[in-house]
């Protein structure tokens, strides 16, 4: 099982400077896709996937990609990308 979206941030920073329970009701993530855009956050510390994704307008999806946000239609996938990011290629399942 997994989750519908997933927003994960990989940052040295022990808070996470956000609401962590920033999804709206239509399933995006303002505060956090908006803030990378602007400047607020470094995108890329940001791995989004799933629904979000796929819902998310194409000129947005170049312009999270373009400020290095990774994203993925696979919450799985993205979950395993990441699992390589922390442990390394050698350690991941």
């Amino acid at each position: 099982m997994a989750p519908a979206s997933i927003v994960i941030r990989l940052s040295e920073s022990l808070v996470a400077g956000y609401n962590t329970y920033g999804f709206t009701r239509d399933g995006d993530f303002p505060e956090v896709t908006d803030g990378i855009l602007r400047g607020d956050y470094p995108g890329n510390e940001f791995y989004i996937g799933g629904k979000i994704v796929k819902d998310m307008a194409d000129n947005k999806q170049n312009s999270l990609q373009e400020n290095r946000v990774t994203l993925d239609r696979n919450v799985q996938r993205l979950i395993a990308t990441v699992t390589v990011q922390i442990l390394g290629e050698e350690n991941a399942l």
